[in-house]
């Protein structure tokens, strides 16, 4: 079963410029969720990119149309409603920034479980957009399925994360080290139920 979907130009290099210019001032470093309870997160050397999260709020009219198609994108790839997708984080990758290869889905054992089924349940869905070609490096790594997707504008990445109850495996992915220039991207996690901040 291919669980990634690659679609060329998704997005317009001047959306992609929108969000970058929208989130460049915002970042800050990436954390990682600890296996202990929901809404617990820390600095771990496995990532080691930055990130900004998108302001629901802002009165940026263009940036909000862009938030929205990619919002709409996402729905009608994934066929979950809109409600179902947690916030878009945007990512940031400086030179031999990475994050090292992991799952999306959500340790049923793990101690923050309870905290995620009642917000929205497991990431059925990871949905990516790149925001910009990079130099050279930055690829997306799936080791199990020995697969390297170079970041190119607009283009979007859907993977599985589960299919019938399953967490696959084969979704373990990762962040290549950027070798030369920077890396930004938009990342959409969907969940099995509507999702609850």
């Amino acid at each position: 079963m291919d669980i990634i979907i690659e679609l060329e130009d998704a997005l317009t290099k001047d959306e992609c410029n929108i969000v970058i210019e929208s989130h460049r001032d915002k970042l800050h470093r990436a954390e990682v969720v600890k296996n202990n309870k929901k809404g617990n997160t820390e600095v771990h050397r496995a990532r080691t990119n930055s990130e900004a999260f998108y302001d629901k709020d802002d009165k940026n009219k263009e940036l909000t149309e862009v938030m929205s198609k990619i919002k709409d994108y996402i729905s009608a790839i994934t066929r979950l409603p809109l409600e179902n997708q947690e916030d878009p984080i945007i990512l940031n990758y400086q030179k031999e920034q990475k994050y090292d290869p992991h799952y999306d889905w959500f340790e049923e054992e793990g101690g923050y479980w309870d905290g995620e089924k009642n917000t929205g349940g497991q990431r059925l869905y990871s949905v990516l957009f790149y925001l910009n070609d990079v130099k050279e490096g930055g690829e997306t790594f799936y080791p199990k399925l020995d697969r390297k997707i170079k970041p190119k504008t607009g283009k979007m990445i859907c993977h599985k994360n589960t299919h019938d109850g399953v967490c696959l495996r084969n979704s373990l992915h990762g962040a290549m080290p950027v070798i030369a220039g920077e890396k930004w991207a938009l990342v959409c996690w969907i969940r099995e139920n509507k999702w609850i901040a």
